[in-house]
């Protein structure tokens, strides 16, 4: 602000004039009025307020765009995302995409989200900064990919940890930071890198980023295959696919319900996804099959385990279903280095495939704990309707085909010598109807009807010669061996050629 001040001149006799001291004021008044002209003309604009009120210096203000996600065009496509604006005074590229990111992570304001923005940035960043210098959030660093010089590419390294609790949440975080980023002209191009200088959300660890990678990223799905997965329902066999985003544990089941292509049935890889989920049903998750949350079981941080949760319902057609897709499922997420454990729920939550009703999946263990129920001597001789627990710990959640495997097996040698036994033991002979196994167990289902909470059990071999009493022990100890399980309240036995096992009256 200029400011001007007057000095009093020296006092003359009335009627007398000084004229050198007129001429002095005429000069320092002229010299005046130029500097403030001067000065005037070297702002450019002047405060519209009149008076005295001084020349101001207004930076240009310019829009920027901020890009988010938004309910419900994002929920099943995570590269659709929304701009907004905001108002911005900086001159420069660097400060302006520095201020758009910034308002990227505050997130979208009140109105904006009761409009359906939103952003999967809220509340991931973690506390720490591990830039050194002031605390920040991330560092921008213009025509450079990583630490190397390259024209037209930017490079956002994160300061702070970003969590990405969703599969597809990290493609929607990579595409709102390329999308705002992608508005200025000097900027072509957009590496992002986490707090560790990785890319972020590569779930492949192969830093592709910054290894100039072809589009899209190479995937393996695994299907099961004929006739291998006939006699082992846990064989499963990989092809190739190519993902094209990082949401890659997304897009690889998405492509094992696709199911094989033509080719590929051919030459024997199947699934029973395909035909079981309900295509039709709507969706709890917007229009998604799915959801794959990383780092956590069930609603539980777990880092390396990641859940797979339907919004579809399933229709499972018994234990040997089950059992291929929790097997397709788990080495098809388990590929990527990041996920170490896949845990698989139905769409209320429960886990798939889970005849046991407790729910193991959800509880970390070194595998699910069954009962499989032996007859006894002497206490079964005399009574052959009683039957005796023995604890059991299945490997996986096939748990009612892994407890009559054991069943079949028999007692270990310690419990024999207690007396354990079962007329089931070394009784299965000749070849099996079943592709090698010694029998079926089918959910809600009676014979040649559905009814709901009744399991057959048909046998794949040839079974006879138990007599009356052993018959009755086989079937208690079955019946009781199955229906520890919540979703089996009766049981039905058949033989192979599906008749009724040991029963005069025919089935019950």
């Amino acid at each position: 602000m200029l400011t001007f001040s007057r000095r009093d001149s020296p006092k003359h006799a009335p009627g007398t004039t000084d004229h050198s001291s007129r001429r002095r004021g005429t000069v320092l008044v002229g010299a005046l009025l130029t500097l403030l002209a001067m000065v005037v003309a070297s702002c450019g604009t002047t405060s519209s307020g009149g008076g005295n009120t001084p020349p101001t210096v207004s930076p240009a203000n310019t829009t920027v765009k901020v890009f988010f996600t938004r309910h419900p065009d994002s929920d099943s496509n995570p590269t659709a995302v929304f701009h907004v604006t905001r108002t911005v005074t900086a001159a420069t590229t660097l400060e302006r995409a520095t201020f758009a990111l910034q308002e990227m992570l505050k997130g979208p304001s009140q109105a904006e989200r009761a409009q359906g923005y939103y952003s999967p940035f809220d509340g991931q960043l973690a506390l720490q900064s591990y830039c050194s210098g002031p605390f920040r959030d991330f560092d921008l660093t213009l025509d450079h990919k990583g630490t190397t010089p390259e024209k037209g590419t930017a490079t956002l390294q994160f300061c702070r940890r970003v969590d990405i609790p969703g599969d597809l949440d990290g493609p929607r975080m990579s595409t709102m930071v390329n999308s705002t980023l992608a508005q200025f002209a000097g900027i072509q191009k957009v590496v992002i890198l986490n707090y560790q200088g990785s890319c972020f959300d590569d779930l492949q660890g192969r830093n592709a980023c910054l290894d100039g990678q072809a589009s899209g990223y190479p995937i393996q799905v695994f299907f099961s295959k004929h006739p291998e997965t006939d006699t082992n329902m846990s064989a499963v066999f990989p092809v190739n696919r190519t993902s094209p985003t990082l949401g890659v544990a997304t897009y690889a089941v998405q492509q094992l319900i696709a199911g094989p292509t033509a080719a590929e049935q051919q030459a024997g890889y199947f699934t029973d996804l395909t035909r079981l989920i309900k295509h039709g049903e709507p969706s709890t998750c917007g229009n998604a099959d799915f959801t794959v949350t990383l780092n956590t079981r069930g609603t539980t941080p777990e880092p390396g385990t990641a859940t797979l949760m339907f919004c579809r319902s399933i229709n499972s057609g018994g234990i040997g279903d089950d059992a291929r897709i929790l097997a397709e499922l788990r080495a098809t997420m388990t590929q990527f280095d990041s996920i170490k454990q896949a845990v698989i729920l139905n769409k209320g939550g429960d886990c798939f495939g889970d005849m046991s009703g407790q729910n193991v999946c959800l509880k970390p263990s070194g595998g699910y704990p069954v009962v499989v129920y032996f007859s006894k001597h002497p206490d079964s001789d005399s009574a052959p309707t009683k039957v005796f627990a023995v604890k059991r710990t299945t490997p996986s959640l096939e748990v009612a085909t892994y407890a009559i495997n054991q069943l079949i097996a028999g007692p270990t040698a310690a419990k024999r010598a207690q007396g354990y036994s079962s007329p089931l033991f070394g009784a299965l002979s000749g070849s099996s109807t079943c592709s090698g196994a010694d029998f079926t167990i089918t959910l809600n289902w009676n014979r040649t009807k559905t009814e709901a909470g009744t399991a057959t059990l048909q046998f794949c071999r040839d079974i006879r010669g138990f007599g009356d009493t052993g018959a009755v022990v086989v079937r208690n100890e079955i019946t009781k061996t199955l229906t520890q399980f919540a979703s089996i309240q009766k049981v039905v036995i058949v033989y192979k050629d599906g008749s009724c096992f040991d029963d005069q009256i025919g089935c019950s």
